[in-house]
């Protein structure tokens, strides 16, 4: 230092120009070494110093590279045998006469003052033992930020959570891109303001967190293609969230953009150019036109169906080559042959028809086998109310989960319904509590109302730095303006004992009863078609019920009343 002041290795790491981007691997580490190429950390440093280890022979990273005393890692710290476990180990420290003794030897165990487990010491208060789980929360452990002052928790560097989490996040921003958009500027701000827990713990996603230090010092790469190009869709995820939830990524279809690249990668599995054509065109023209012409955000399973279907068509394409023919000489027996070989073959029909129409095959026809009529069953009203009460009663369940089991409980809403409830579609009429999801408003009972007001309230979504509320969905996503999946619900649901679909089963058939196939449509969001199969197959298989179906002349809220009264009974009728 200029006064000649000497430091220790510790306070020397905590100085502000002691720490960098290192030349070698890229990442912000402590620099020990600063050559023409700039600087190096301790591992790049110490991976370059190859000789030859005087101890063992071996060539390898040594210590004191270049000199007689050049020894490698595992010479420099000999192995004797422990005086306390007899084992040949690395020598921790000596006793009175100069014995060894080993890692796992030389510590304390006592009883710790604080969780009262025996355990290794690591420090004391008072003289009192603690063990090495209760010191780091310990008021004694905290020590004076070097930067902000805080009495908190320090790192190796002197700096608090808060410091440490700033300066990692300030290494993401070049100063450039910080001078040229505001929205790095504000992004950098926001993320400042977050959790320091949670922005170090997400700096250990080294991949991801490499991949925006990346994106945001080549300014070409903010783009939604160039980061397709960056990696895979599980590795780009999380760095695309924050870059679109804060302006430095435009929003996108990603599911729709996700089904066009799938779409142009499957087709190369066709080997004949004709048929390739003609599965991107139909595909293009079908499925392509379809999706764009629904409100977004799409639903998972609505684009898996879509690349079920075309995973059906590959079949058949494949399954016609294999025998020596194409999509033009496919003829009707061959289709009828196919059509054995699996089950849901008949999803090829609209393949079919468009191939034909456009003069690309014969005229070939696949029939769909009978529908089956549902089957009533699913969990009876007691066994509902037994499952909704355990769920409602358990403390460690959030209240969005509650209110996603109650629904499917007590409505049988399909998960993909009760994900896709925006904020817009809870409405409050002053004396109850109402919320959409079909064409007319379903009045929740006062148990559910609550539940629903508390969603409302916690609707943080997970985020690679800091949780993000989003602005318009009962139920956000991973991905900005998007919900969370059907399928992250249903998992969620089973893990609290609510098994989707005999829930859902039961709720459908219980309703059923009581209301006529209008209103079950017009509350619960189904096809009209639907709501009359589940009031006929009812009817059918319990003559009882019949008698129990009300007339179609009731108004809604009529009807509706009558079913929450019974739905939210906690005693058994």
């Amino acid at each position: 230092m200029p006064d000649e002041a000497r430091l220790c290795q510790g306070c020397a790491k905590a100085l502000p120009d002691g720490w960098g981007i290192c030349s070698q691997c890229g990442t912000h580490q402590h620099i020990v070494y600063r050559g023409p190429a700039g600087p190096v950390c301790a591992p790049c440093r110490f991976a370059a110093q190859v000789d030859t280890c005087t101890w063992c022979g071996r060539t390898t990273p040594c210590r004191f590279p270049g000199t007689p005393g050049a020894v490698c890692e595992r010479c420099r710290k000999p192995r004797q045998p422990c005086s306390r476990c007899a084992q040949e180990r690395i020598v921790a420290t000596r006793d009175e006469s100069g014995a060894p003794i080993c890692h796992s030897c030389h510590h304390i165990l006592e009883d710790c003052s604080v969780c009262h487990r025996h355990r290794r010491v690591v420090g004391r208060t008072e003289g009192a033992p603690l063990c090495e789980y209760c010191y780091p929360r310990h008021p004694v452990s905290f020590r004076d930020c070097t930067r902000c002052g805080r009495h908190a928790k320090l790192r190796q560097t002197g700096l608090c959570d808060r410091c440490t989490a700033d300066d990692q996040l300030a290494t993401l921003f070049p100063p450039e891109l910080l001078e040229r958009h505001e929205t790095a500027r504000t992004m950098l701000t926001a993320l400042q303001a977050g959790d320091p827990a949670t922005v170090r713990a997400a700096f250990h996603r080294h991949r991801a967190v490499e991949l925006l230090r990346t994106v945001l010092a080549t300014p070409d790469l903010l783009d939604h293609e160039a980061l397709d190009d960056l990696g895979p869709e599980y590795t780009t995820r999380a760095v695309r969230a924050l870059l679109v939830e804060h302006g430095l990524l435009p929003a996108r279809n990603l599911p729709l953009a996700r089904f066009q690249a799938w779409i142009i990668t499957t087709a190369q599995l066709i080997e004949d150019p004709g048929e390739r054509q003609a599965f991107v065109q139909f595909a293009t023209w079908k499925h392509l036109r379809d999706l764009r012409s629904r409100a977004e955000p799409l639903s998972g399973p609505l684009v898996t169906s879509r690349r079920h279907e075309l995973r059906v068509v590959l079949d058949l394409l494949a399954w016609a080559r294999d025998r020596g023919k194409t999509l033009a000489s496919l003829d009707q027996a061959d289709l009828d042959h196919w059509a054995t070989t699996g089950a849901e073959k008949y999803l090829v029909a609209g393949f079919l028809t468009w191939a034909h129409t456009n003069g690309r095959s014969q005229p070939l026809e696949i029939t769909r086998p009978p529908r089956t009529y549902l089957l009533v069953g699913g969990l009876s009203d007691d066994q509902r109310r037994r499952v909704l009460d355990g769920v409602l009663n358990h403390d460690t369940i959030t209240a969005g989960t509650k209110l996603a089991a109650a629904l499917v409980l007590v409505f049988g809403f399909r998960p993909a319904q009760i994900t896709r409830i925006r904020l817009d579609d809870i409405r409050s009429t002053g004396e109850a509590l109402q919320v959409t999801v079909g064409k007319e408003p379903l009045l929740l009972p006062e148990p559910l109302a609550d539940l629903a007001t508390q969603t409302a309230a916690d609707r943080s979504a997970r985020r690679m730095f800091t949780p993000a509320q989003d602005h318009h969905l009962l139920y956000p996503g991973a991905q900005p303006g998007t919900p969370l999946s059907a399928a992250a619900l249903v998992r969620r649901l089973a893990a609290v004992g609510v098994l989707v679909s005999p829930a859902r089963t039961g709720a459908l058939t219980s309703l059923s009863q009581q209301l006529p196939p209008p209103v079950l449509a017009d509350l619960t969001g189904m096809h009209l078609a639907t709501a009359v199969r589940w009031r006929s197959t009812v009817a059918a298989s319990n003559a009882h019920y019949a008698g129990l179906l009300l007339a179609s002349e009731e108004s809604p809220t009529a009807v509706l009343r009558t079913v929450l009264s019974s739905a939210s009974s906690t005693e058994p009728p």
